[in-house]
Formats: C-alpha cells, sequence, structure tokens
C-alpha cells in the first residue's frame, strides 16, 4: 500500500530525503514565496468592482505580488464565466487593472462543485455525483451560498469539455494568473468501485487533471486532502480558515474540527511546516493588523504575522491598507522586507514551542506560547512567566524579552 523510509539525520535533511524521494524522484518545480492581498477575511462574499479597485489602488505601493480575488464575483457556485452584476465590466477588465499595477491576478473558485441554484444543477443532473440511492450526492452545507453543495462527475465528458473551457477563459481570455482552487475534497469523497479506484485513487486523479487544467499558471490548492496535492500545485493551504477572534467558541464547542479558528490555523502553519518549500509552497492563511472587524488581541497579532512570516511562504492579509495608523503601516511594511531562513522547532509542552532561526544571517530564538495559561521558561540568567498566547524573544545576554505588537518593527 505503501512505502516506508528511515532516516537518521538533522531534521531539515532528514526531510530533504523524503521529498526528494517522493513520486519516484520528480522533484517540484516551486514558485518563489509570495506576497500579497486577498479579498475573503475582510469583505467574505461582499465584494464589487469598486470595493476591488479600491483596495488595489491602495495596495499599489507593492509590485510583484498577487492581488486575489475571492468568493463573491461568479453568479453562483458552478457558473465561473459568468460575472454577477457587481461586477459590470467583467473579469478581464479586473485582471487588466490589476496587471496595470504590476502586480499578478488572482481569482478563487471551487471547480468541483456547483450549489443548488446554479445553472449545472438544474441542466446538467448528469454532471452530478449520485449516492447509493441514485440521489445527487451532498458534499457539504454553506449557509453563505444556497445551501447544500454537490459535487461534479470528474469522469464525465462533458464535465471535462465544461471545466477545460472554464480554466481556458479564466487563464487564457481574461488573464489571471493564479488559480485559488477551494473544496477540492469533494472530487474524492466517493469511491468509485465500477472503475476500481478509491477515494484517495480519484482525489489524484483530480489533482493530476487540475494541474493539467493550470499548465504555466500558478496554482493554489485548498480545501484538499494534502497528500494529493503532494508535488501537484503551487502553494497550498494547509490548515483551516483563520478566524477573526482567537477561536470559534460555538464550533470549538460542537467538537467541529474544520472550524476557522486562529488557534487551529496556527497550530496547523507550525506543525505542518516541513511541507513548505519541498511538496508545495506553505499558505498559513492570512495574517491581521487591522482596527476593524476583528477582536485579537495585540499579542495574538503578534503570534498571527510572526508564525505566517516564520512559516509560511504565501503570505497575504486581507485588510483594508487605507485604515491602518502610521504605526501599523510601519509593521506591515517593515514584514515586506523580511525573511527568515532555518527556522527549527521543538515543542517545549502543549502548545508551546521554541524557534530557532536566522533573519539576515542573525540567528535568533523565540518562545511562543499558544496556550490559554502562562508557561515558566528558565535561561541560564533569568527565569520569566510567558503569558498566555504570547511571544518573547531570548536574547543573545540570555535575557528574555516580550515581543509586543509596537515592537515587531526592532526585528531585523
Amino acid at each position: 500500500m505503501f512505502d516506508l523510509i528511515h532516516k537518521t539525520d538533522v531534521e531539515y535533511r532528514a526531510w530533504n530525503t523524503w521529498s526528494v524521494m517522493y513520486r519516484n524522484n520528480q522533484p517540484a518545480t516551486l514558485p518563489q514565496k509570495a506576497r500579497g492581498w486577498t479579498s475573503w477575511y475582510y469583505y467574505y462574499t461582499n465584494i464589487d468592482e469598486k470595493t476591488i479597485l479600491r483596495n488595489l489602488q491602495n495596495f499599489s505601493n507593492q509590485p510583484d505580488a498577487i492581488f486575489q480575488i475571492d468568493d463573491g464575483f461568479q453568479k453562483s457556485v458552478g457558473e465561473w464565466t459568468q460575472p454577477n452584476k457587481k461586477f459590470p465590466h467583467g473579469m478581464k477588465y479586473i485582471a487588466d487593472s490589476i496587471h496595470a499595477t504590476g502586480k499578478k491576478a488572482g481569482l478563487w473558485l471551487a471547480p468541483f462543485i456547483c450549489e443548488k441554484n446554479s445553472l449545472i444543477f438544474r441542466k446538467h443532473p448528469e454532471w452530478i455525483v449520485k449516492d447509493l440511492n441514485g440521489k445527487p450526492l451532498k458534499a457539504g452545507y454553506n449557509p453563505g451560498w444556497s445551501g447544500w453543495y454537490y459535487p461534479l462527475d470528474i469522469y464525465h465528458p462533458e464535465v471535462r469539455k465544461y471545466l477545460a473551457a472554464t480554466f481556458d477563459t479564466i487563464l487564457n481570455h481574461w488573464g489571471f494568473d493564479l488559480i485559488k482552487a477551494d473544496f477540492l475534497f469533494a472530487a474524492g469523497i466517493m469511491p468509485r468501485p465500477t472503475m476500481n479506484k478509491t477515494r484517495g485513487e480519484v482525489m489524484a486523479d483530480a489533482m493530476e487533471w487540475l494541474r493539467e487544467l493550470t499548465q504555466g499558471k500558478l496554482l493554489l490548492g485548498c480545501g484538499v486532502p494534502l497528500a494529493a496535492a503532494f508535488k501537484r500545485v503551487d502553494y497550498c493551504r494547509i490548515g483551516n480558515d483563520i478566524h477573526t477572534g482567537w477561536e470559534f467558541k460555538i464550533l470549538k464547542s460542537l467538537r467541529a474540527s474544520e472550524r476557522p479558528s486562529t488557534w487551529s490555523s496556527l497550530t496547523n502553519t507550525i506543525t505542518r511546516n516541513s511541507l513548505g518549500n519541498r511538496m508545495f509552497m506553505n499558505d498559513p492563511d492570512v495574517y491581521i493588523l487591522r482596527a476593524k472587524k476583528q477582536s485579537l488581541r495585540d499579542d495574538e497579532k503578534v503570534l498571527n504575522i510572526l508564525i505566517n512570516h516564520l512559516f509560511g511562504q504565501l503570505l497575504f492579509t486581507s485588510d483594508d491598507l487605507s485604515e491602518y495608523d502610521t504605526e501599523t503601516r510601519r509593521i506591515y511594511e517593515h514584514f515586506l522586507g523580511l525573511n527568515f531562513y532555518r527556522t527549527t522547532l521543538k515543542p517545549l509542552a502543549k502548545d508551546v514551542y521554541s524557534v530557532q532561526t536566522n533573519l539576515n544571517k542573525k540567528p535568533m530564538r523565540f518562545i511562543m506560547n499558544l496556550s490559554n495559561r502562562k508557561f515558566i521558561f528558565k535561561t541560564e540568567t533569568q527565569q520569566a512567566s510567558i503569558p498566555r498566547r504570547s511571544v518573547f524573544l531570548i536574547t543573545p545576554e540570555g535575557s528574555l524579552q516580550h515581543i509586543t505588537l509596537q515592537q515587531l518593527t526592532s526585528l531585523n
């Protein structure tokens, strides 16, 4: 069923050996680390042409970045080449406007699903995967759409023609440079016994085909079983959605493991960091610095932006940059020039980590407490109580320094 490798080595070299051997020694051709903006975590589906172009103007001082439009541009989930009336000039106009500022244009879609009120569901029921009773199989429920959504049969010839035409329109006619493909798990939600294919094999087929559809352009995978995405996407979300607060308490109480959660998102970013620069470039989800429409404490914002930059390779925010005050703008611009190298971590307790890294060839060590309790840490010269959800720097002299939001610009 699978091969095992046993390797004793320095951690980063052991990971390198594994990644090179994976899938018959075919190394992934990975893009550069990228920074950018996405519309989702400030506007969600409430986007329109005016809002997108205004944020583009605010963001135009950052060249060579990715400016990505998320859910909310389409007529319905499944009709990706039909923008809704909120985009009167169409999506080619948007892509051209992004390119005029020197940035790459990105667009979100969920290629393997459709919602109930879509034209596909009404006109082409034969395109939908059926359950054991012959009824359309439900892949999930999204209250932000029309409720239930359904998986498309990736082996159906007409579905393949439809999606090939969709990607051709978005990438070649509209001119987008990156596709954020979401809800990909739906393709492998059911095995195909008549084709002698397991769910995993179906998922692998779907990802291979998706890579073919986007050949020559950037592909960001999202909502996908990670192994199916190994070396098949350029960037990949490696955790759940971040939250505008630290935790989505109601969903946590219901034990919803895929809930929006800043704690869970950052934990996935830390513990899955070894996939980055090997199987794909890690997308840790966005960081939030803004004051409006969020409830993160300052220490939680420090954890968010620092962990994303330490362990991620696709560094997005959704903030409206025009709302930043002078201090927040300084923090944002400071991190545009930071690059951390050879980052390693050691768990010290549940949700507490020692992180060692190099910044501009300068070694640094942080103690990161993501837990809801204080943590007592000792150095050779000092013992300190590290408050819940905070970051401390161990100085070269061995003392502990609390990294506040205001002190982030002192990292260099």
